[in-house]
């Protein structure tokens, strides 16, 4: 398996990202079950997320949102079965926007944090 990041979705909506050869096992013998039954794989800037969930409907809702950002590759599996949808075509003003908010957000963190 060649994810880069895992990141498991409580049914609390918390993200806990985990970095664990478990996670690889479990997910090869058991499809992941024991972490939850719906996933959205995620390919951005040459790194793949795997992000699996409790709640349908959070998974989906992530899904929505994130097939707006500019991506290489997402796919949406809910109780095993791949959901039709992907990425969404986007336009050079909505990639230019989507990097300038977050150069914002970053600056943003950075600052907030040299004032703790």
């Amino acid at each position: 398996m060649s994810i880069d990041r895992f990141c498991l979705v409580d049914d609390r909506k918390i993200y806990h990202w985990v970095i664990c050869t478990e996670i690889v096992e479990d997910l090869q013998q058991n499809g992941g079950s024991a972490w939850g039954n719906h996933r959205v794989y995620v390919m951005q800037g040459g790194i793949e997320y795997l992000y699996i969930y409790q709640d349908a409907a959070h998974a989906q809702a992530d899904f929505y949102e994130w097939r707006r950002e500019p991506l290489e590759k997402i796919t949406l599996n809910l109780d095993g079965i791949e959901q039709p949808g992907g990425r969404l075509p986007l336009t050079e003003e909505e990639i230019r926007k989507y990097f300038e908010a977050r150069e914002q957000e970053e600056e943003w963190d950075f600052w907030a944090e040299e004032a703790q």
